[in-house]
């Protein structure tokens, strides 16, 4: 079973209610922060369970789970940098950007290994935690160059974000350059751009006490 089976069914899934609390934890010092964190980790988990359908056949659970987590934090790395972009958007001067990123995105990266890795060998858990701190400076640092969401000319093999990411997602899954599911991820990831306002989530940051931000540190 993976370890985000039937995340969202009726009602909030144990993982999510998890989720909800950890973020939350500090709610009343620090909403707007809490309210992000979420956010983030709602959409990349709507993603994941729309890949999930298009998944090869895994020979172990051990492996069905690092796949799942594999494309999760794809997902993950995508929304973390479209709030970063909204952030600069949105007026922030680089020392309040700095701010805001020192102060939500290592509590919400540990609360996600710490959520999802629970039950798993804590070298395993090390591992990932180490490689999810490199992973997201790199996908920082790729996602940067893009100009653009998405490219009417070259939705999949150019340098739009939504491009990038569909190679990336494609690639956890052993489909490199599967036109199906380079569409479905285009399409699962854009769909959450448009229903979810991560430029207002992350505008309600600006006005945050960076002080009782940090109470969401983990």
């Amino acid at each position: 079973m993976g370890v985000f089976k039937n995340l969202f069914g009726k009602g909030d899934s144990r993982a999510v209610k998890l989720a909800r609390e950890a973020l939350h934890r500090a709610e009343k010092e620090s909403k707007p922060y809490s309210a992000l964190g979420f956010a983030i980790i709602e959409s990349a988990t709507r993603c994941l369970e729309k890949m999930k359908p298009f998944f090869l056949p895994a020979k172990t659970d051990v492996e069905a789970d690092m796949t799942e987590l594999s494309v999760f934090h794809e997902f993950l790395y995508f929304f973390i940098h479209m709030s970063n972009r909204a952030a600069f958007s949105e007026g922030f001067s680089e020392q309040e950007r700095r701010a805001f990123l020192q102060t939500l995105f290592p509590g919400l990266i540990a609360t996600v290994i710490d959520l999802f890795t629970d039950d798993w060998p804590e070298e395993i858990q090390a591992k990932i935690r180490s490689e999810t701190y490199d992973n997201i400076t790199s996908a920082e640092i790729e996602y940067s160059t893009s100009k653009d969401i998405i490219s009417k000319e070259k939705p999949f093999t150019g340098d739009s974000l939504l491009a990038k990411l569909s190679r990336s997602v494609a690639a956890k899954m052993h489909k490199d350059y599967n036109p199906e599911v380079l569409t479905q991820v285009t399409l699962a990831a854009f769909e959450e751009l448009k229903t979810t306002d991560f430029p207002k989530l992350v505008a309600d940051n600006k006005i945050s006490s960076p002080q009782s931000a940090k109470a969401l540190m983990i």
